[in-house]
């Protein structure tokens, strides 16, 4: 049976991209292949490795990628995002029309009209398609004031969504709060069907990313940084993250020997460098996105983690960093709300700290708490890790997909 089980991904951002969706998709799609599944991808050229072409079709580890044209304008301008979203779609949709319907297709909710070509193809070729939500869309634009609720475009793209989700053989989200939000979101449209919608967690590839001592850290020794006491904020610098918060509060533990270390790029880090400069911090420091070989690395260097949060974002988006702040066995604090999906893991796991997003006192209060305390260190970071293999492995959010998708093939081909 699964050799009969075809996929076909799209997907804007795939290997050798770092971004969290391209490294996610990378590794669940080399999984299914080797579960069994034939597994082919549509993709862009590269964004997130500087800006460096790969070849238009190849094989990595049985998967088969085709990229596709697309411009590669600034992705941390709305404008160019949109553009090179816009024609990723066109690119593929016209792929897609000389194709053979042979495959359940996967499609990504980033960028957030992609999945509309799972709704055409369904009416056209009778395709089967999975609806793949890393973000509930519109709901997080209005969250983050690029569109306003109840307007023509907002009851439009939520009517799209609702073609979408009837046409959609399933739909995966990334945890509890967004399948709620979403069985809540389409009941207003009597959709009840709900059954159909699977919670599988973000993964962290756990023999990729793993406990490493920054004595024995490449990256740690590279760049200085054994001596000090590490914060680390790694991955998107976007709007929905309140990432000011740790630059105030680095301003707060400016005489003492702790580091923030900012890896990654985005929407803020202009503004973040910014501030930076101008309250002349010295203990703050800003890399950018390391490539694959780096990561394990680049995500252990640091004695605690950051992951950060807007207010109401929790259930329409979950913070793929989380997991491999968990697999490298470092303590988290997070910037959310406290009855958010983040804050009831770490409370379960007793893996870190949450507090109010924008709380700068609390935060350098909690990191001087962190730097006197080795032993919850050590004990925190072990707790995380474990909770992290009981729960968020590769192979079991593969197995989930897996039999998702056994369960539509066997249904339809």
């Amino acid at each position: 049976m699964n050799s009969q089980i075809k996929i076909q991904i799209v997907s804007q951002y795939f290997y050798p991209d770092v971004a969290a969706t391209g490294q996610l998709l990378s590794e669940l799609s080399i999984e299914l292949s080797r579960l069994g599944c034939k597994v082919v991808v549509l993709t862009a050229q590269p964004s997130y490795s500087g800006n460096k072409k790969t070849i238009a079709t190849e094989v990595v580890d049985g998967v088969i990628i085709y990229r596709t044209w697309a411009t590669r304008f600034d992705k941390n301008f709305l404008l160019g995002r949109i553009t090179n979203s816009l024609l990723f779609f066109i690119s593929v949709f016209i792929k897609l029309l000389r194709q053979p319907n042979d495959s359940i297709l996967m499609l990504v909710s980033n960028p957030p009209f992609l999945p509309f070509i799972g709704y055409f193809f369904s009416i056209l070729k009778k395709r089967k398609y999975v609806w793949l939500v890393n973000d509930i869309y519109p709901d997080i634009a209005v969250q983050l004031n690029y569109l306003k609720k109840g307007g023509y475009f907002y009851r439009g793209w939520n009517l799209i969504n609702k073609l979408i989700y009837q046409k959609a053989s399933a739909v995966v989200v990334l945890s509890e709060s967004m399948r709620n939000t979403l069985v809540k979101k389409f009941h207003k449209y009597r959709l009840s069907n709900s059954d159909k919608i699977f919670v599988i967690h973000n993964w962290v590839n756990g023999n990729f990313i793993k406990v490493i001592s920054k004595d024995d850290n490449p990256f740690a020794v590279q760049h200085s940084l054994r001596d000090k006491f590490i914060v680390l904020y790694s991955g998107n610098f976007g709007l929905s993250h309140p990432l000011e918060t740790i630059i105030l509060s680095a301003n707060k533990l400016k005489h003492e020997n702790i580091c923030f270390i900012f890896i990654g790029d985005g929407a803020k880090q202009p503004g973040l460098m910014k501030m930076t400069e101008e309250m002349g911090l010295s203990n703050i420091q800003f890399f950018p996105y390391q490539p694959r070989n780096i990561l394990p690395f680049s995500l252990t260097c640091s004695d605690i983690s950051i992951v950060a949060l807007e207010k109401g974002i929790d259930g329409l988006s979950m913070p793929s960093k989380f997991y491999s702040i968990l697999a490298s066995g470092k303590p988290v604090i997070a910037l959310v709300e406290s009855t958010s999906e983040v804050a009831n893991i770490i409370r379960a796991a007793n893996c870190g700290v949450s507090i109010e997003q924008n709380d700068a006192d609390s935060l350098a209060n909690i990191i001087r708490s962190y730097y006197a305390d080795a032993e919850r260190i050590r004990k925190e970071g072990a707790n995380g890790r474990q909770y992290f293999e009981d729960h968020y492995t590769l192979e079991k959010s593969a197995m989930s997909y897996f039999n998702i998708l056994k369960n539509i093939s066997t249904e339809c081909y």
